[in-house]
């Protein structure tokens, strides 16, 4: 396979291959361009998670709104919860069918209360979706502030080396250009890291604009429609909404909150940075003691 010409000479060559530049690095840069090659990877990942997670829930409220909104308007809530099952995995649909389990959960509410209590179990399963939806936005922000300077590392040393290593301007001048390499591809992972997050955050706002109108919605219909909370049953039973009331469409029964968790990232950079700082330290050392 040719190797990927990096820089081009004003005759048509190739003066930087990808190859000869690899070979050329130091262990350190060869290990914070791995390490940089990992975050890219993350990167893509989470961006690939998110288009395919946004794309969804977009298809899935779109045919839920268009296929429950006669169900809302004729009060007809089995057939509404049945729908928004039907699509659970779109944002506006979780949510209605949210307000409408809780709505019919508690016969023993007063009309007021459980339209209070529908909003409440909405409110609840907003913020569960938000932070679900949101998943990976840390993980990109933090990637996208650490590229840059983990980039500037391998930098550093690579000037370190080609002063330490230099026989003339030439040689010098080499090595200062291999060395801003792994800035340039520090740059490279952080650029998309921080288009990705500003897409994530943007796109849950407009889904979050979209709940916030279906949780308006869903209250004015169960407040216009209380007398039929009593006939609310479950689709997938069959029986009457009868359970807890901080039960939602997934069964889910905890408070907890979704949030990103990053361990391998973590752990692959702290790694690194322990290892640099120990073999500098090494380094230091042993040039310390055979100086003397």
């Amino acid at each position: 396979m040719p190797d990927l010409c990096l820089i081009s000479s004003a005759t048509g060559g190739c003066q930087a291959t990808l190859g000869a530049l690899w070979r050329s690095m130091g262990w350190i840069m060869r290990a914070d361009v791995t390490l940089l090659v990992v975050m890219l990877a993350y990167v893509v990942a989470i961006t690939s998670s998110r288009f395919y997670t946004f794309a969804t829930a977009r298809r899935h409220s779109r045919l839920f709104v268009r296929s429950v909104a006669p169900a809302l308007q004729d009060g007809d809530f089995n057939q509404a919860l049945a729908v928004a099952i039907q699509y659970a995995r779109g944002h506006v649909a979780r949510t209605v069918a949210a307000g409408l389990t809780a709505f019919g959960a508690a016969p023993h509410l007063s009309d007021v209360e459980a339209v209070g209590a529908a909003e409440r179990a909405i409110r609840r399963t907003r913020t569960r979706l938000i932070a679900d939806l949101k998943r990976g936005a840390g993980t990109l922000t933090s990637i996208a502030l650490c590229a840059p300077f983990v980039g500037f590392v391998g930098t550093v040393f690579g000037v370190i080396g080609a002063f330490v290593m230099a026989h003339g301007l030439s040689s010098l001048a080499g090595g200062l250009a291999e060395a801003l390499v792994t800035t340039a591809f520090g740059l490279l992972v952080a650029i998309p890291a921080v288009w990705s997050r500003h897409y994530i955050l943007i796109t849950v706002e407009a889904f979050e604009a979209e709940m916030s109108n279906a949780t308006l919605e869903t209250v004015t219909y169960c407040s216009a429609h209380c007398q039929s909370r009593h006939l609310l049953e479950n689709p997938l039973t069959g029986k009457a909404v009868n359970g807890s009331l901080l039960e939602d469409i997934s069964g889910t029964h905890t408070w907890e909150i979704s949030y990103d968790r990053p361990r391998g990232m973590l752990l692959l950079v702290s790694f690194y940075t322990l290892l640099f700082v120990l073999l500098f330290v090494l380094t230091a050392l042993v040039g310390l003691l055979g100086g003397r």
